[in-house]
């Protein structure tokens, strides 16, 4: 036996399929400051390429590549479920505020740490799209 399970975590079984376009962050790079302030946003556009309408959960995980303590691989911080007719697209932007990426150091301070932070857009946890953060200091 694999290991693996049969379905991954945040799978749906659906007649509707959907695909995702047009990925964008607010921004790629961001200072401590800024992130603490504003968050950042993920906007995108979810297409039902089916003949069924459907629901989509849109689920967002991230990755912090440069952590000083040892972190989950894949953390999911935010998901929005949204209702999308045959044939139709939606455009929807997901918020990630500073708590997102705050972690506790090992002094117990809660805080963002500058690095890479991968944001995986995905329908499930084993299909993602990737988009890269550069938390600056």
């Amino acid at each position: 036996m694999s290991g693996k399970p049969l379905y991954p975590f945040g799978y749906g079984l659906s007649y509707s399929q959907f695909q995702y376009h047009h990925i964008q962050l607010s921004q790629t790079e961001i200072t401590i400051q800024d992130l603490e302030e504003k968050g950042i946003d993920i906007s995108l556009d979810v297409e039902n390429v089916s003949q069924r309408d459907g629901y989509e959960i849109v689920q967002i995980y991230i990755i912090d590549n440069e952590s000083t303590i040892t972190r989950r691989y894949k953390e999911l911080k935010a998901f929005q479920k949204i209702y999308i007719e045959a044939k139709s697209c939606c455009s929807l932007v997901i918020h990630l505020d500073s708590e997102t990426f705050k972690i506790w150091d090992y002094q117990m301070n809660h805080l963002i740490e500058s690095g890479t932070v991968d944001i995986l857009i995905a329908s499930h946890s084993e299909q993602f799209i990737t988009r890269k953060l550069t938390i600056l200091k």
